[in-house]
């Protein structure tokens, strides 16, 4: 399971937004690279807590967090390689309703990065490089691909390293419709997928996010 102190902060965040926005923005001080996260994570809960569902609102914020410390101490960020490193990590971590999420928030996520980024009081200011939401979708469906291939071989890595690259393609390309991604096929695909990872390793918090994930279902 992805570090609790990397994609379980949300607490933290409620308890640090008066904190960060009336010292830091009040005052006009500069922040140290280490506290960019922390910045970023209130700014968003700020200006969009009000818009979206608990369980939408828990998953941003977790996603924020891993999404950011991809970049480390980068001042130039590109959102399309901090996307793949961060699916990368969280892989078959998250039911796929997480990657659901994602993409129902993907105009959100990158119009928020794009004005706050580089209004984050930094010495050196970020530059943050801009994502096509039909790129993001591409990439939720290759990551898909892999966490279900992952899943249908986690038993048996050999047969994993035998499949091919002209497969991971195939399902992903199933994935992807004129008009987004088919949510539907892939809810069906994953009926039976389980979360990797050690449950009881992770806090009450976390287990109720994750069944509150699970509990998202798509109508048609």
């Amino acid at each position: 399971m992805v570090k609790q102190g990397k994609f379980a902060q949300v607490q933290q965040v409620k308890h640090q937004k008066n904190h960060v926005k009336c010292q830091l923005v009040k005052n006009g001080q500069l922040i140290a690279p280490n506290q960019i996260a922390e910045f970023l994570t209130v700014r968003y809960h700020l200006t969009n807590q009000q818009k979206t569902t608990p369980v939408v609102a828990e998953t941003m914020l977790r996603f924020l967090n891993i999404l950011i410390d991809q970049f480390g101490t980068q001042t130039i960020w590109s959102l399309e390689s901090g996307l793949e490193q961060s699916l990368k990590i969280i892989g078959n971590q998250v039911p796929w309703q997480f990657y659901y999420v994602l993409s129902l928030q993907k105009q959100t996520l990158i119009k928020f990065l794009k004005r706050e980024g580089p209004a984050v009081p930094l010495e050196h200011r970020l530059i943050v490089t801009d994502l096509e939401t039909a790129v993001f979708d591409q990439i939720l469906a290759r990551h898909l691909a892999l966490n279900w291939f992952a899943e249908q071989y986690r038993a048996d890595p050999e047969k994993l390293k035998q499949v091919q690259l002209m497969q991971i393609n195939q399902l992903q390309k199933s994935f992807i419709q004129k008009e987004g991604l088919d949510w539907k096929s892939i809810q069906v695909l994953y009926l039976e997928q389980v979360v990797v990872g050690d449950m009881d390793s992770v806090d009450s918090q976390t287990h109720s996010w994750i069944g509150a994930l699970q509990k998202i279902k798509i109508n048609f």
